[in-house]
Order: structure tokens, then C-alpha cells, then sequence
């Protein structure tokens, strides 16, 4: 097993996030980066932590290839430094494809997790979303993000259906939601949405 980092945009905060679940469950750390360029904290603590895998959370809108074929050009302790880039089209869609990779043993860097639970919190604010992810000490669950407290989004929407128990998957069905945040960051109205969704 490399030695792994996550590496996300230290200008918007939603890819950490929804990185965060799986940084506390496998204590791998989380590090930011500005978009177009690898910031020095990052390059020195990649080299200082020894790691020789990374992972690159979001597009190219959030971290540019730039940024990517910097860290595929670091050695350390003598080794290439691999890249896997977890990207969508939005930051939903990056949440999704996280969790995919997290709940999927079958494809490369598949983590095989056997979860029937995702944890959800609110897209457009961090709070809730970063204080959850202790929760990962009950069993690894998918950190997923809304689009914003009263808007579920298409790619979250998606994944609930085609995870959810009424649908017939090899990696088994996700049957519980743990709501992060009350009522004003995740509305009544939209958890009803994503239980009928499951």
C-alpha cells in the first residue's frame, strides 16, 4: 500500500470536504493547493510525509493539469509520485465520483467499502460537512454533498437511485442517509426527495 495524500483546491472548500469521510477513516492527510500551482507547503509536506500516491480531488476548473504533472514530476525517496485524478462536472458530481471509487472493489483504486449508509451535508457551506466526517469512526461511509440546503442536484440524485436498494448492484445498496446539519442546512423537503430517491 503507497503512502497516499489527498491534494484539493485550498480556494473552495467542497472537493476537501468531500474528501474528508474517507482522509479520517484511512488517516490519510488532506492537502491544499492553489489551483494553477503547487503551492511549496504542499510539495514540502508531500516530500516530508514520504508519500508516492496521489489523489487529486476535482477538474480542471478546480486543479489544473498543471498542478498534476508538477506532482507526477516529484520523486521521493527515489520513487515517482502517482496521480488519480476524482473529478465531475460540479462538486456533487466530484462527491459522487469519490463515493463510487469508495464503495466500488472492482475497479482500479477501488476501496471495496461495504457501507449501506452515506453520510450528506450541504453543498454551499462547510460546517456540517467537515465536523461530520468523525463520524467515519462508526464504519467508512461516502461523504456526499448537496447542491445547496434546498436543492438535491442531478449527479447526487443519480447515485441515490442507481445505489439505492431498489436497484440491483454487485457492491450492495445503500439504504440510510445520516443527515449532517438540522433542518436549516438540509430541508425537510429535499431528505424526503432522497429517501423516495433510494
Amino acid at each position: 500500500f503507497l503512502k497516499t495524500a489527498i491534494l484539493a483546491s485550498g480556494q473552495e472548500f467542497q472537493d476537501a470536504e468531500a474528501a474528508s469521510a474517507l482522509a479520517y477513516h484511512t488517516e490519510v492527510p488532506v492537502l491544499l493547493t492553489a489551483p494553477t500551482k503547487l503551492v511549496t507547503q504542499a510539495h514540502t509536506a508531500l516530500v516530508a510525509l514520504h508519500v508516492r500516491q496521489v489523489i487529486v480531488m476535482g477538474g480542471t476548473l478546480a486543479i489544473t493539469n498543471t498542478v498534476v504533472k508538477a506532482v507526477e514530476a516529484m520523486t521521493v525517496t527515489g520513487h515517482p509520485v502517482s496521480v488519480l485524478r476524482v473529478a465531475g462536472k460540479d462538486y456533487t458530481d466530484t462527491a459522487v465520483q469519490l463515493a463510487k471509487m469508495e464503495l466500488n472493489g472492482t475497479v482500479t483504486a477501488g476501496l471495496d467499502w461495504d457501507s449501506t449508509t452515506v453520510l450528506i451535508a450541504r453543498g454551499n457551506g462547510f460546517t456540517d460537512g467537515i465536523a461530520g466526517a468523525v463520524l467515519e469512526h462508526m464504519a467508512p461511509m461516502p461523504q456526499l454533498l448537496t447542491e445547496s440546503q434546498t436543492t438535491v442536484g442531478t449527479y447526487l440524485t443519480t447515485f441515490l437511485k442507481a445505489y439505492g436498494k431498489g436497484f440491483d448492484t454487485t457492491e450492495g445498496h445503500i439504504t440510510h442517509l445520516l443527515i449532517e446539519g438540522g433542518p436549516l442546512a438540509v430541508t425537510p423537503t429535499i431528505i424526503a426527495q432522497m429517501q423516495a430517491d433510494l
